[in-house]
């Protein structure tokens, strides 16, 4: 990897060296905490890419970590990897940023694991960043129009890539990982449906309010004003489908296409 990724290693001491050889060979920097607490604080303080949560720790039991790491509104752009017997209980979470396994595995299904949630934690930065930036590009339309055309151009590219990035973790998925990931396909799809949504609404709105505002003249400027708030709306639309196409993909329905042969519905709206 060409960029510096910095990954918490905490597990029972057993499995340290292991783990630790594996990611150390595909040049992921790796920071070996052996207690849940501190591997927590450190969390907070350092922001690291991932934390990889395994066995029974000397203060707590590894699905106790992942559920305080997902919980924590500080550390939810960092992805969480919990090797254990039995998936986590899921409850009032939408994260797609956390994962499971069970132990065991070899290195190339440990290391294709790692680097799936690297690249899904990357893309949720940068969307998030999308996001940010698109909103307070809103607030000035009327002068910054080509700037919100470029953001949203970005924000399309974007959710396109978390699409093909999401149909290729599904055709490289083993059979008996499938059950598992489907559930946190669906968490997924909840949280990209929210986290879109909500403000693409409140762009779509502000645009329409403030055309419906503008006054009936064919002055230069007013028609400036009407064109800029006219793409805004055409961008909006756009992210609009594109996010109901990325919910069909992460929460998938398949349908019969000839005998023995399955195929996923994507004409299904996803459910609100």
């Amino acid at each position: 990897m060409n960029e510096r990724t910095i990954v918490f290693l905490t597990v029972s001491e057993p499995e340290q060296s292991e783990l630790a050889g594996f990611l150390q060979i595909e040049g992921i920097e790796v920071q070996t905490i052996l207690e849940g607490r501190t591997a927590l604080n450190m969390a907070r303080m350092n922001s690291p890419a991932l934390i990889i949560c395994a066995g029974k720790l000397p203060d707590m039991h590894a699905s106790e970590l992942a559920g305080f790491l997902e919980a924590d509104p500080a550390l939810h752009s960092c992805a969480v990897l919990l090797i254990d017997q039995e998936p986590p209980v899921r409850e009032n979470t939408h994260s797609f940023l956390l994962d499971w396994m069970p132990p065991g595995e070899t290195e190339a299904v440990v290391i294709w694991r790692v680097q799936k949630l690297l690249q899904l934690q990357k893309c949720a930065g940068q969307m998030h960043k999308l996001h940010q930036d698109h909103t307070q590009l809103l607030a000035a339309a009327d002068r910054n129009s080509a700037a919100v055309e470029e953001t949203t151009a970005e924000l399309v590219e974007m959710a396109a890539q978390l699409q093909a990035e999401i149909c290729r973790n599904t055709e490289l998925e083993a059979e008996h990982l499938q059950m598992v990931r489907r559930d946190t396909l669906a968490q997924a799809a909840a949280a990209l449906r929210h986290e879109i949504n909500n403000p693409l609404f409140a762009i779509s709105g502000s645009a329409q309010l403030l055309l419906s505002h503008l006054p009936d003249s064919s002055e230069k400027e007013v028609e400036s004003m009407r064109r800029s708030l006219s793409r805004v709306l055409l961008g909006a639309e756009r992210i609009g489908e594109v996010v109901q196409a990325i919910s069909a993909m992460l929460d998938p329905e398949l349908t019969n296409y000839a005998e023995g042969v399955q195929m996923l519905n994507l004409g299904r709206k996803p459910a609100a």
